[in-house]
């Protein structure tokens, strides 16, 4: 369970999917792609959102004494 760790700002992704932009066109569905991720074997993954786990994470780091060196 992360939320202990990361909070409530992540979820369960079910789906993926792809739609193709063309410069200057509308969007066309027919050059779309749509995966459901199944649930067996090994559970839906989870989405976290990126600065959550960058936070995270890079905090994991600094208590292993790593040197953040940000804007660099």
């Amino acid at each position: 369970n992360y939320y202990n760790f990361i909070g409530t700002s992540h979820g369960v992704k079910r789906h993926f999917s792809f739609l193709y932009h063309a410069p200057h066109q509308p969007q066309d569905t027919r050059r779309s792609l749509q995966a459901v991720i199944p649930r067996l074997p090994y559970g839906h993954e989870i989405h976290i959102h990126r600065q959550d786990s960058d936070y995270l994470l890079t905090n994991i780091a600094i208590a292993y004494g790593a040197q953040v060196l940000q804007g660099t």
